[in-house]
């Protein structure tokens, strides 16, 4: 078998010679004159950039960082800074697993929105909503509690099952008073939905995705593959998007019912949060003025005539998975924070499909906090 696809890998190598140039013979190798292509690009700056979006610390059905990892970012602007991992392998300072007495702690459960991509250490929502609830906390009920601790559990690229796991493993054994919950769209973006939780995460898993690349950069077979298959998949039309969307509502609601229920028996204040999103259908200077509401029709309207691309049927998804979310809070009298209602009037603050600005995120946690001063009553009470 290995002999054959040697064999193809040369042939092939010798028939895009002839067609296109010698050159295409030493593909992926130092001798190779073409362009670097995106995919090379990514691959680069992944691995020796030490970004991010790589984190291969697997746990229980879940993944994060290794604690005190060396991980960085770039701003909006390019701008490349340091990323702090705390020695629990999360975003943030140190956490201290034991809550002391005075402490209303707060975790912040989600994915790379919470995380806080393009955003530095003091711009996440969960660094903001700490702050202002500081500065405000004479307005709410503090009975026992005469400080607040907000810790950032987001890890990139999870779905809500990764998340529940996370939760149950990281999140419980920290004795929070309050758990927020601000995602939705991974959901809408995993290729399949239902299956157990390592298999999720193995799809999304990032270093397979570089992987992946790095044969693709090697060998000619692959990135014919990889052409042929991307061509075959690129039409997102009405069936197919009935097609994708089965499942996906009832995945969600599922794993937030869990972490609910495990709050419930934990004495937990459960908060869910609604996520905003674009489509990428519409120019950049035209989003301050259209609504979240209106992108859905415009893109509902788009895909009933014709196909639609990857990004508009991932927003379409997920605005469904959002409606999913405003039933079941409503349904089970669950705290729902709406945070696309409050960045509606600034959606020019979503820094790409799913990530806020700065401003996005101050935006977000002073709603957050907002709600939390008005319905947080310490248990005495």
């Amino acid at each position: 078998m290995f002999s054959v696809l040697i064999l193809l890998e040369i042939l092939l190598r010798l028939y895009f010679a002839i067609k296109i140039g010698p050159d295409v013979f030493f593909y992926g190798t130092r001798f190779y004159k073409s362009v670097i292509t995106i995919e090379d690009r990514a691959l680069n700056y992944a691995e020796k950039e030490r970004n991010v979006v790589l984190h291969e610390n697997q746990n229980n059905n879940y993944s994060k960082y290794y604690p005190h990892q060396t991980r960085f970012d770039k701003d909006v602007n390019g701008k490349r800074f340091i990323v702090t991992i705390n020695n629990k392998g999360f975003r943030g300072i140190d956490i201290e697993t034991r809550k002391a007495n005075n402490v209303l702690r707060i975790v912040c459960l989600g994915a790379s929105s919470t995380f806080g991509y393009g955003n530095r250490d003091q711009e996440t929502y969960p660094y903001y909503l700490q702050t202002i609830l500081n500065a405000d906390k004479n307005k709410i009920d503090l009975t026992r509690f005469n400080s607040i601790e907000v810790i950032n559990l987001g890890i990139p690229h999870l779905d809500s099952e990764a998340i529940y796991y996370l939760f149950i493993n990281e999140a419980i054994p920290l004795n929070p008073d309050i758990v927020t919950f601000y995602e939705g769209y991974n959901d809408a973006a995993i290729a399949q939905v239902g299956n157990t939780g390592i298999t999720t995460i193995a799809k999304n898993n990032i270093r397979q995705t570089f992987r992946y690349l790095r044969i693709k950069k090697w060998l000619l077979t692959a990135k014919l593959m990889n052409e042929l298959f991307r061509n075959k998949v690129s039409r997102y039309d009405w069936q197919y998007y009935l097609n994708y969307n089965k499942g996906r509502s009832e995945f969600l609601i599922n794993n937030l019912s869990l972490i609910n229920k495990t709050c419930k028996d934990n004495n937990i204040r459960f908060y869910v949060i609604t996520q905003q999103s674009k489509s990428f259908l519409l120019p950049e200077n035209k989003m301050k003025g259209i609504s979240y509401e209106e992108e859905v029709r415009i893109v509902t309207n788009k895909i009933q005539k014709e196909p639609i691309t990857i990004s508009e049927l991932r927003f379409l998804v997920s605005s469904i998975l959002m409606e999913s979310v405003r039933k079941w809070a409503k349904d089970n009298n669950i705290i729902l924070i709406d945070g696309i209602r409050i960045l509606n009037n600034d959606r020019d603050c979503l820094a790409s499909h799913v990530h806020l600005t700065p401003k996005g995120n101050y935006k977000l946690a002073e709603e957050i906090a907002r709600v939390i001063i008005l319905t947080y009553k310490t248990p005495e009470t």
